[in-house]
């Protein structure tokens, strides 16, 4: 039997158990369990054990992903961000399970209900399905049920006597007027099959049957439109599923999981699941010779048996495997596009910045006009005003925009791309060629989230003064100046970049997005004499109670003229220091002396400055040439005659810092920016289309604005996206990608651009 073998198999990971080395920190709580969870997660993960392990040890430590990933990547075996974060969700739902098995067990010691062998199956149980298979045998059914109903009329024995077919029943005998439930044959007959329900619903044998039964048939899915689906506002996005239907549910997809869950809540679609005829048939056949394999067939025996059983199943087991069913089709499609959203996400933080240049930000409008907003090289607000170019008379707004762009020398616009900003891209060209401004160059920003910053209390303390309209169009020069700073002060799921955000589960959505968040300001680093808390709290180790604390510091204490320094500051422990600090950078401009260590410009971490002064020595190189040409030179021509286990033993040094400090030594500058390796760059325009002139097989250019799970939204330069399905595909894509695409088909509402893939520019 099942408890049989797990008992076996628990007890050989109890043998394994004693010969493993002292317990992790993660183990501590996991007493009552038969395994421990590093191996479940290493089985879910499909990672080795002996890692698993050590990735779980290091977590429970509180190292970051970031840290982990820059400094202990052979400790880690170079595992991905990616993959160290499913590491993080997996374990977080492993010892919730864990938790919950366990407050299930005392609920039925409560009870008194459950037996050494029970026990043993529940300590076994290694996922949620598992846990609610036993819940449904065990849990309370609140109200007295219909069997309680039918126990309390005395039918329990006679149910059994039909089960074990020991005699005839006469249910004539039991007939009695005066009572509810007894009154005829009928509702004697109704109360046996009652308990019979009963009896099958809660067999423990059937319902691991159903259990093993139930991946082996297909379950097919049917949506409708309700009866007012197809006149509400919306029905549009929900076409392909108003008369829809999937085989098997095993075969969807994520993106139509999502979609037709959504059009469900919406009241637009009606959805059924069906089951494969073949299910219960063999199920009913399994439970029939479980129960009725004792006694003889008398009578109606198999007849009241049959009747049970299709109870039992329409009303009891397919609502419940439904609702496991919606369950995992829901976290498996949650799971995906949280995957596909934290990718987006990172390729658009990780978008070049456009650094040394003054930019003018336009938030396009038609009735409220155009806010403009003229920024500084660092940031600073130059100059804002609000123009009308969409009126009669748009000279005086052609006026304001020559002014603003020839006083202060700006070469370069930041237009949002929201409501009005096609036309108002057309008022741009025409400026540009009326005045002779071929010099002015001009790109079409992501204004996503603009309009909920603005609003935002961050918004209100840098601008207290500012009208909220305004703060977005400084926003929108920001995101193109330096896009990662500006983009961190916005929730996340607010940037447009993944599918169906507000239809994931809220928290593991939020964890995701802000790990990431996290990966891309800490491996970008940041100046920590001029961050702002909305960036410096995202860094691997902080909050941002601990970021004010920096912050407050350095206004009580002056600008940080070393890393060294933040030990000082309040609330910086040992060990959030080793996290963060390898990622907050001394810049000799904004620490406000002559002379700074120049390791604390770089990415080598403080762990690694006696081993790299060491290198330096033996190169006979000084510090202060880190990053020139016959400074790389040399360190490559040392790494040549050196190999790190060399110098390892050389200088008693672990290699992987070792192996970290010559490859920064070697490919670093001083002020080497992360997201120059990468290839996400803002896409300045030099021409404009209008929807109406696209026509099918026209040769589009375009750059890769969001990807999900079923193809690539690009923007071609008109108002509606195109869609590049996944099967168009001819190579990996990414966010920020530039390609060549032909027209397929434009529908007429123009809602819906098909393309197709031509090359990657």
């Amino acid at each position: 039997m099942a408890s049989r073998k797990r008992k076996a198999i628990a007890d050989e990971v109890e043998e394994n158990v004693e010969k493993k080395p002292k317990k992790v920190k993660s183990d501590s709580s996991n007493n009552l369990n038969l395994w421990k969870d590093y191996e479940i997660v290493a089985e879910k993960e499909k990672l080795d054990l002996n890692l698993t392990k050590t990735l779980i040890e290091l977590l429970d430590n509180e190292n970051t992903i970031p840290f982990l990933c820059r400094y202990r990547r052979k400790l880690i075996q170079d595992t991905s961000p990616e993959k160290l974060r499913d590491v993080q969700v997996t374990l977080a739902s492993v010892r919730d399970l864990q938790s919950k098995v366990q407050n299930f067990i005392k609920t039925l010691e409560k009870k008194q209900e459950i037996k050494e062998d029970l026990k043993e199956d529940l300590k076994a149980i290694k996922s949620f399905e598992e846990l609610e298979f036993f819940k449904s045998l065990y849990k309370s059914e609140g109200k007295r049920t219909l069997y309680e109903k039918a126990i309390e009329l005395g039918l329990g024995k006679t149910a059994e006597e039909i089960l074990e077919g020991k005699n005839f029943v006469n249910f004539k005998e039991f007939i009695n007027p005066k009572v509810e439930g007894l009154k005829n044959s009928n509702e004697i007959l109704k109360g046996i099959k009652d308990i019979i329900v009963h009896k099958i619903a809660k067999n423990k044998e059937i319902v691991e049957e159903i259990r093993n039964l139930k991946d082996k048939f297909n379950i097919k899915l049917e949506s409708k439109a309700t009866k007012d689906g197809k006149n509400q506002e919306n029905s549009y996005k929900f076409q392909n599923y108003l008369d829809f239907s999937c085989h098997s549910c095993n075969n969807l997809k994520p993106h139509q999981i999502l979609a037709l869950f959504r059009g469900e809540s919406l009241k637009i679609l009606k959805l059924s699941f069906t089951f494969d005829p073949r299910f219960e048939r063999t199920l009913e056949k399994f439970s029939k010779n479980l129960l009725l394999k004792k006694g003889v067939d008398f009578g109606n025996r198999s007849k009241i048996f049959d009747e049970a059983f299709k109870e039992t199943f329409s009303k009891r087991i397919s609502p419940f495997l439904i609702r496991q069913l919606r369950s995992e089709l829901q976290k498996s499609a949650e799971k995906a596009a949280i995957t596909s959203f934290a990718e987006n996400l990172k390729n658009l933080l990780l978008t070049m910045p456009v650094k040394g240049r003054k930019i003018l930000g336009i938030d396009p409008g038609f009735k409220h006009g155009c806010k403009l907003s003229l920024i500084s090289e660092t940031g600073d607000v130059l100059a804002t005003d609000t123009i009308y170019p969409h009126t009669k008379n748009s000279e005086e707004s052609e006026r304001i925009i020559v002014e603003l762009l020839k006083k202060f020398d700006c070469k370069l616009i930041a237009l949002g791309n929201g409501t009005a900003c096609r036309e108002t891209e057309t008022f741009l060209d025409k400026i540009i060629k009326k005045f002779k401004l071929s010099y002015v160059e001009y790109c079409i920003v992501s204004e996503q989230g603009a309009s909920i910053y603005s609003c935002s209390e961050i918004a209100k303390k840098e601008f207290p003064k500012m009208d909220t309209n305004l703060i977005s169009a400084v926003s929108i020069a920001r995101r193109l100046l330096d896009p990662l700073s500006e983009l961190v002060k916005i929730e996340p799921k607010h940037l447009g970049v993944g599918m169906y955000q507000h239809d994931v589960d809220e928290k593991s959505l939020s964890f995701s997005l802000d790990s990431v968040v996290s990966e891309c300001v800490s491996y970008v680093g940041i100046d920590v004499n001029c961050a702002s808390v909305s960036l410096l709290k995202h860094i691997a180790g902080l909050t941002e109670k601990k970021a004010l604390s920096i912050l407050e510091h350095k206004q009580k204490n002056g600008n940080f003229k070393s890393r060294e320094e933040l030990k000082k500051v309040k609330s910086i422990g040992p060990k959030t220091y080793t996290q963060m600090i390898g990622f907050l950078k001394i810049d000799k401009k904004t620490a406000g002396c002559d002379k700074i260590n120049i390791l604390d410009s770089t990415t080598i971490h403080p762990e690694s400055y006696d081993v790299t002064m060491k290198i330096l020595k033996d190169c006979k190189l000084k510090i202060d040439e880190f990053g020139k040409k016959n400074f790389v030179k040399q360190i490559e021509k040392y790494c040549e005659k050196n190999s790190v286990e060399i110098l390892a033993k050389k200088f008693d040094e672990d290699s992987e810092k070792l192996e970290n400090v010559l490859n920064t030594l070697k490919n670093e500058s001083l002020h080497h920016d992360y997201r120059e390796d990468k290839n996400f760059k803002p896409d300045f325009k030099q021409g404009i289309q209008k929807l109406s002139d696209l026509k099918t097989d026209q040769i589009v250019k375009g750059v890769v604005r969001n990807i999900v799970d079923f193809g690539a939204f690009i923007d071609i330069g008109v108002q509606q996206d195109g869609l590049l399905h996944k099967s168009k595909f001819k190579c990996n894509l990414k966010l920020g990608d530039r390609v060549e695409c032909k027209i397929l088909n434009v529908s007429e509402n123009g809602r819906k651009i098909g393309l197709d893939f031509v090359k990657i520019l």
